[in-house]
């Protein structure tokens, strides 16, 4: 191998080199974390009176990123497998469909909340099996945290909504207050 030629190797490893670390920080940069057994809590609500919580109880949430995918676990337990109530997934960047438990979840609305100063964005997905009744429901989901509220939109109305902090709060709060479009009952 003459000089010239280990020039040009050397020039094409460094142009391999460089591509590949743009490659990795382009793709790592938003790609978001995972967590494991955070506790949350879950607020039901009373049928008929929708100013009662019925019940408060502690559950666990996992985000784990699988492929181009984020899955959000919650569950009794923190062992991964056992205990889980609820499991959504969608793809990191594309925020079309929700799924719950592999049934698709259209995303029907979203909103922007401003909290704290940082703006938030609010997606309503619906949940609808055909020929099937009073499945019908709206799962509100923001990123960073997930599941925030959980309305079914045939007669039993709010039925739960789920504690991070007090931005989470702030948010479900604004939410249950809200009186646009983006809240509005969809008829079954």
């Amino acid at each position: 191998m003459d000089f010239n030629q280990a020039q040009n190797l050397k020039l094409l490893f460094a142009l391999l080199l460089q591509t590949y670390t743009l490659t990795c920080l382009i793709s790592c940069g938003e790609r978001p974390a995972q967590q494991f057994n955070k506790r949350v809590t879950f607020h039901r609500y009373d049928i008929y009176d929708k100013e009662l919580i019925k019940e408060s109880k502690a559950f666990f949430i996992d985000q784990l990123i699988q492929e181009d995918s984020i899955i959000y676990r919650y569950k009794y337990e923190k062992n991964p497998d056992e205990g889980i109530i609820f499991q959504f997934s969608r793809a990191i960047n594309n925020t079309d469909t929700l799924s719950l438990f592999e049934t698709p979840c259209p995303l029907v609305g979203q909103k922007n909340f401003r909290v704290n100063k940082k703006t938030f964005t609010v997606y309503r997905y619906y949940y609808d099996i055909e020929r099937s009744s009073d499945e019908e429901t709206s799962y509100y989901f923001c990123d960073p945290y997930g599941l925030l509220v959980v309305i079914n939109d045939t007669f039993y109305g709010l039925s739960y909504t789920v504690e991070y902090d007090s931005v989470s709060n702030e948010l479900v709060s604004r939410i249950l207050a809200d009186q646009s479009e983006f809240t509005e009952r969809i008829e079954p």
